[in-house]
């Protein structure tokens, strides 16, 4: 799980990362619509946001993405 925050307007959102496979040349992470509409850009597609992962490990950072709600799932 990773804690997701959009940077325009401090919303934040917990998800479950299904999959690590999409390469892109910049961090990317795909979100469900429910957790676009969370985080409130559902009607502009992507975001700036703060990845967190959410796990014992102290050591791994935090990290900024591009996000994309265009996902079908909900």
């Amino acid at each position: 799980k990773v804690k997701v925050i959009n940077l325009a307007n401090d919303k934040e959102v917990i998800v479950t990362v299904n999959d690590r496979c999409r390469r892109k040349a910049k961090p990317f992470i795909d979100l469900s619509r429910a957790a676009a509409k969370q985080l409130g850009f559902l009607s502009k597609r992507t975001a700036k946001v703060r990845i967190i992962p959410l796990n014992d490990n102290a050591a791994t950072p935090s990290t900024t993405a591009e996000a994309d709600g265009d996902q079908t799932g909900s």
